[in-house]
């Protein structure tokens, strides 16, 4: 059995699981309160006020939406394996447990992606809307959002690499929830430390606060080094691949 056709069999899985009305509601309601918030102080004569709205959007979606909804997914998917023994089913078949494990995260990073996505289209939507209802003059920045869509996206691959970790390490589903929540919660205070890089639930909320900053002070680049960031970020994304894909399956083949 080939990869790609591994892939097939997990969206087959969970076509029935809802998880696209999951994920649509949380960049709609902080997309809509975020850009209705800020319509009193932006004129039709505001200049980056796309912009302002924008990272204004992002940043509770950064912090706290996107990782809590990643969190669900994630104990969607693995959950829906276990009902009727369907791991156990998997298991039997002819294809080593470590390449199912990279299949399903293929899938969970296809959602984070649709989320993103989501956020962007979305994003477009009503601000179009609003911007029509004051009369803003400046234009739809289209690649800007695009841009920072596609940050927030590479910057949420480590993340949801160790979201898939927990969920595959632990058995109890609570435990998973509990602690990843913990996690979440944690990554707004370990964001202003020097030790962001090694908590990869703080890397999309540093980028977007560093942009807010740029932004807020009119500067050209965001005041955030590149390295040792990126080699961080691969080396957590390949040990958490590493680690889940390790574990996936070992307390059921017991």
């Amino acid at each position: 059995m080939t990869f790609s056709q591994l892939i097939q069999i997990e969206f087959q899985k969970i076509k029935r699981a809802k998880i696209i009305a999951i994920l649509i509601i949380p960049p709609l309601l902080i997309i809509v309160s975020g850009i209705n918030s800020l319509m009193d102080y932006i004129s039709y004569e505001t200049e980056g006020a796309w912009q302002a709205m924008f990272v204004q959007s992002c940043l509770l979606f950064a912090y706290y939406l996107l990782p809590f909804t990643m969190i669900v997914v994630s104990v969607l998917i693995t959950q829906r394996e276990k009902t009727n023994n369907g791991i156990l089913k998997m298991l039997s078949l002819p294809v080593k447990r470590q390449k199912i494990a990279l299949a399903k995260f293929v899938v969970f990073l296809f959602f984070l992606f649709i989320e993103i996505l989501l956020f962007f289209t979305f994003f477009v939507l009503v601000g179009l809307y609003f911007s029509n209802s004051i009369g803003l003059e400046e234009s739809v920045p289209y690649w800007y959002i695009l841009k920072w869509s596609g940050i927030i996206f590479f910057t949420a691959i480590p993340l949801v690499s160790v979201i898939w970790m927990l969920a595959t390490l632990f058995d109890k589903v609570l435990f998973t929830i509990g602690l990843s929540i913990i996690m979440v919660i944690a990554s707004i205070f370990i964001a202003n430390t020097k030790f962001w890089m090694l908590f990869p639930f703080s890397y999309s909320g540093v980028f977007v606060t560093a942009e807010l900053s740029r932004v807020s002070i009119g500067a050209t680049n965001i005041d955030v080094s590149l390295f040792p960031f990126i080699p961080m970020a691969f080396l957590i994304t390949l040990f958490s691949l590493f680690i889940s894909s390790s574990n996936f399956g070992k307390m059921e083949m017991k």
